[in-house]
Order: C-alpha cells, then structure tokens, then sequence
C-alpha cells in the first residue's frame, strides 16, 4: 500500500469516525451537524485537508516529467464543502497515451490505497473528495493560436507554476455540427435522477483509459492540424469533446455535460470570457440540467445557475 505522512493522523480520526458512524453518513450531514463540537468537526476537517494536500503531491509528482501535470483543490474551505480536485496536463507538452495511461493508473491506485487507509468504502461519499482526470480543462505553458481552447485571461490568469488554464470548445460552423452536438448532449440527460443516484468511480477511471485518454491526445497532437473551416475537423474536434464528458455519470461527482461544465465552472465559477454565440447555444442544454439537479438535490444553488442560464436562451 503506497505510504502516508498523514497515516498517524488518520488512525486518530478513525477513533472518531466510529463513533460518529461516519461510513453511514455523507460528510455533509456530519459537518452540519451541531451535535457535534465544532472544535471536533474542526479537527477531522483539518485532517481531511492534510490527506487531500498529500493526496495531490502524490499525484502530481508521479511523472517522470513532473511538469506535465498540475493538481489543485477547487471549491470553498466551508466545513461541509466537498474537495473537487482538478488533475490537469500541459497540452503544450509531447502527450502520448502511456504518459496519460501511467496518471491514471496511479491515480486509480491512490483511490484504492486511501479506501483502505481510511477503511472506508468511498472516497467520495465519507470524505466528499472528488479527484478529476485530465479532460475538458488543463494547463499550457504558453498562448497556442487555436479556435477550438479558450484561456483564462483575467487579472491572476496563471497558475501556481506560471501556466495558463485551458478548455477546450466545440465548433459550430453549421447546423449539422451543432444539431449532432446538442443531441448528444440532452440525451445524456434522459433518466437523469437515476443515473444521478449511480456512481462507480472505479468503473469511471477504467472507461477512461479505455475510451477518453484517445480522445484527449487527438486534441492534444491535432491542435495546430485542425483547421477552423474544415467541417470534418471540426466534427472531430466536437467528437472527442463528447467523449471527454461520457461516462460522466459514473464518476466522481460532476455534470453529466460539457455545457453545464463549462457554464457553470468556467464562467461562473472561475469567471473566465466564454463567447456570447457559444454561450447561447449551450444555455439550453444548461437549464436543462440545473432544473433536474435543482428537482432532486433542492439546493438554491442550482436553482440559481438554472436562472443564470435562462437569461442566454
């Protein structure tokens, strides 16, 4: 089992953890509830930010070429806030397939070590740690002349290691291509309250190897190759985009779609410049799924995106 600074730390929570029956309640509920001290929820908080801050070291230094890929937490510090853990890889870089293939099978092992360490059934679920794989947003060392990546360009728009965040963008140069872009996309919102009650992140790493590492290079080699008018280019590029988000549904907690992704985390969340054109072909897509998310979750957050994005449509 690969080794922990924090295993001692850990082994402490673990006593509390029982008590508190942490593995039948979501993190959530544990830290809202005011039964509770909250110099304890304090505590066991504090230890879940030291495991995530290994957690990410780890991780981003399990490459032989150490910056290829950048890990960082997103999200608030709120006690019952979840840790969503973006893993992102420089696609100003040499990318092939093993390279991607070697993070994601150590990530997969990380996953598998902290379960036990943990002695716990789901990452996810007791500890509210959602690690993301390289696909839609990632970093460049330097500007690329691309119609389909989007940079982050306000005031403080690098990174920790002076990189640019990147997202890549469909194309929608007729209406084929966005016919076929949106259809996909609300079709992977059909029985969305039961996929939404179905994750298996194991199963989500393993399709990603199988099906999206491919796609992620295709992006990554063709960047200067794709042209803007080419339509089947074009139809290849919105392609692996897809293919990027499928499967969403059984991974760690994120949106079933591209749209949502990108609205609500890039240009909500991030506030980064998206084009009011692509925006407004997407925001269907983005009412769409925030209502359902809104319909089964009843947080006010959603129902906040879902009126954000009907102001576009």
């Amino acid at each position: 089992m690969e080794k922990f600074d924090c295993e001692n730390l850990i082994k402490g929570a673990l006593v509390y953890f029982k008590k508190l029956k942490i593995s039948n309640n979501t993190w959530n509920d544990l830290m809202k509830n005011e039964e509770y001290s909250i110099e304890l929820r304090n505590l066991l908080n504090g230890i879940r930010f030291i495991y995530s801050d290994e957690v990410n070291y780890k991780i981003e230094n399990c490459c032989i070429n150490k910056n290829l890929i950048n890990v960082f937490p997103t999200g608030s510090k709120n006690l019952h806030s979840d840790i969503d853990t973006q893993i992102s890889i420089d696609i100003s870089s040499i990318i092939n397939t093993d390279k991607i293939e070697s993070i994601i099978i150590f990530i997969i092992k990380i996953l598998f070590d902290s379960k036990k360490l943990w002695k716990i059934k789901s990452i996810e679920k007791s500890l509210d740690i959602n690690y993301y794989p390289p696909t839609l947003f990632n970093i460049s060392s330097k500007k690329i002349n691309s119609h389909y990546i989007l940079y982050n360009e306000h005031k403080n728009s690098k990174d920790k290691n002076g990189k640019y965040i990147t997202v890549w963008i469909p194309q929608f140069t007729n209406d084929e291509l966005y016919k076929n872009f949106f259809d996909e996309e609300m079709m992977k919102l059909n029985n969305y309250e039961k996929k939404y009650n179905y994750t298996n992140t194991t199963k989500y790493y393993n399709k990603y190897k199988k099906y999206k590492i491919d796609a992620l290079v295709n992006l990554i080699k063709n960047i200067k190759k794709y042209k803007k008018n080419n339509i089947k280019d074009n139809e290849q590029i919105n392609n692996n985009i897809l293919q990027l988000t499928k499967y969403s549904h059984i991974g760690p907690e994120m949106y079933f779609t591209y749209s949502s992704t990108l609205f609500v985390v890039w240009f909500l969340q991030m506030k980064n410049k998206v084009p009011l054109s692509l925006i407004k072909k997407l925001a269907p897509i983005v009412v769409k799924e925030q209502k359902e998310m809104y319909k089964i979750t009843k947080k006010k957050k959603y129902k906040e995106r879902l009126e954000e994005a009907q102001k576009y449509l």
